[in-house]
Formats: C-alpha cells, sequence, structure tokens
C-alpha cells in the first residue's frame, strides 16, 4: 500500500510539472499576443488619427493650413510620402517652388517612380524655368501613373513650357487638348 501510494505520488508530481510547463507556456503565449492586440490598438489609433488629419486637410481653405496639417501627419508618420507630396503641391500654391522641388526630390530619394512628387517637381522646374528636367519628369510621372496625362491641359505652373517644342510634342503624343 506505501509503494501504491509513492507511485501515486511521483504520477501525480509529474503530471502537476506537465500542467504547469504548459500553464507557463500558455502565459508566454498570452502575454506575446497580449501585446501584439496593444500594438495593433496604437497602430490602428495612428491611422484614425492620421485619416482624420487627411479629412481636416481637405476641407482647409489655404496652402498654409494644410502645409500645418501635412506636418502634423509628418510628426505622427516621419517620412510619409503622399504627405510630403501634397505639402509640395501646398508650397507651389504659395509660391514656394525651390521649397516644393526640395519636398519632392525627398520623395523621390526614396521612390524614384512616385508620380505624383514626379509631377510636382516638373511643375517646380517649370516655374523656375528649368525646362528641359521638368519635361523629362513629366514624361516619367506619365509613365508611372498615367492618369497624370489628364491634369496636363489645365495646369498653371506647366504655362510656362507652353511654345517649348518638346513640351507641345508631350502634349499631342498623349493627346492633351486644351
Amino acid at each position: 500500500m506505501h509503494n501504491t501510494k509513492e507511485i501515486a505520488d511521483k504520477r501525480l508530481e509529474k503530471i502537476a510539472l506537465e500542467y504547469e510547463k504548459k500553464f507557463f507556456a500558455l502565459e508566454r503565449d498570452l502575454k506575446r499576443k497580449t501585446r501584439i492586440i496593444s500594438e495593433n490598438n496604437k497602430e490602428i489609433e495612428k491611422i484614425n488619427e492620421i485619416h482624420n488629419l487627411w479629412l481636416r486637410a481637405q476641407s482647409s481653405p489655404t496652402p498654409e493650413q494644410r502645409i500645418d496639417i501635412y506636418d502634423e501627419i509628418l510628426l505622427i508618420r516621419p517620412g510619409d510620402l503622399e504627405a510630403l507630396t501634397y505639402k509640395a503641391d501646398a508650397a507651389m500654391e504659395i509660391e514656394e517652388y525651390n521649397w516644393a522641388l526640395s519636398l519632392c526630390n525627398r520623395v523621390l530619394e526614396l521612390d524614384n517612380t512616385n508620380g505624383p512628387a514626379l509631377y510636382q517637381r516638373a511643375c517646380a522646374y517649370s516655374r523656375l524655368g528649368i525646362e528641359e528636367l521638368a519635361i523629362e519628369d513629366l514624361e516619367r510621372a506619365i509613365d508611372a501613373s498615367p492618369s497624370i496625362r489628364d491634369l496636363l491641359a489645365d495646369e498653371q505652373d506647366l504655362e510656362p513650357l507652353r511654345g517649348n517644342e518638346k513640351f507641345e510634342n508631350l502634349l499631342v503624343h498623349y493627346n492633351v487638348t486644351d
């Protein structure tokens, strides 16, 4: 009887140790999953905040106000290429062409096929009188984002290119009419 009790105690101890190991593994897994959920919640909060900022930017009446909002987005998500490109567009509106050029260059250093940034840079080059580079960027922008072609006819920032043979050929090539 004494021997049976000893065997049973050893068996129970072994079972208890196995369950303890399983419990610790479950606890570790639960902590890991809780951490992941917490990180995901923080990311969702960031995404919601950025979304709200984009909505505010859309309804902001002045380029200066939009620039401030794009800066808020960039504080939350540094290096956001879309925010930098829109900021360049707003800089163009306040005739800060060199600033817009610099912003576009930052985007294009990270993504040299970013159609909107190439387009904004072409507009900046156009306003700065750097026609050849403006036309090269327009061609690259259209290759990267074909819908940009639809912007060419009405873009005021491209007015300085009117009369440039290469620009006029580009308009004909892409069948752009005023």
